[in-house]
């Protein structure tokens, strides 16, 4: 936004490794069919995408991890006998739009399901929804879900728990 800007640093955490991606690109965009990839494709290369940390904007800006995913809601459970931490985590992106406050009435009359909050004492509503093809099918590829174990002397991600992957079509392939 004119007038504002991002902080150059922000946390990072030094271990473990990101247990979920950081970033989406146009390049990375995924559908179950070449259509629905293209389709994908096109609705992220104009929006703002610079990983962790990126600040909503006017044309829209993607989350991802989304507000819900990553490891975020769900906890997690320690192994205290294998000095492990075993977690759910999410990956589905979001896109966060901001809306001016003179245009809140008119988006939301145009899309009266959508997810517009009205950001109280601020100059924008901002608009948030999940980044879906055509299809209903996140535009980013699977795994959207996974079961991981990190060991917390180490500071390392040890894989997936037991093999098992979560919110995955077994059919479905990344390409």
């Amino acid at each position: 936004m004119p007038g504002e800007n991002a902080s150059p640093t922000q946390p990072i955490p030094a271990a473990p490794p990101p247990l979920v991606p950081q970033r989406l690109t146009a390049d990375d965009a995924w559908g179950l069919t070449f259509v629905d990839r293209l389709l994908c494709r096109r609705k992220i290369a104009p929006l703002r995408s610079e990983g962790l940390y990126t600040p909503p904007s006017l044309r829209g800006s993607i989350i991802y991890p989304f507000a819900g995913g990553g490891v975020n809601w769900g906890g997690g459970a320690f192994d205290p006998d294998a000095g492990l931490y075993i977690v759910n985590s999410m990956s589905v992106a979001h896109v966060v739009r901001l809306i001016p406050r003179a245009d809140y009435a008119a988006a939301r009359t145009a899309e009266p399901k959508a997810e517009i909050g009205r950001g109280f004492g601020t100059p924008y509503a901002a608009e948030r929804t999940v980044l879906l093809s055509p299809l209903s099918i996140p535009c980013n590829a699977p795994p959207w879900g996974t079961l991981a174990a990190v060991d917390l002397s180490a500071g390392t991600r040890v894989g997936v728990a037991r093999g098992r992957r979560v919110g995955v079509v077994p059919r479905l392939k990344a390409s």
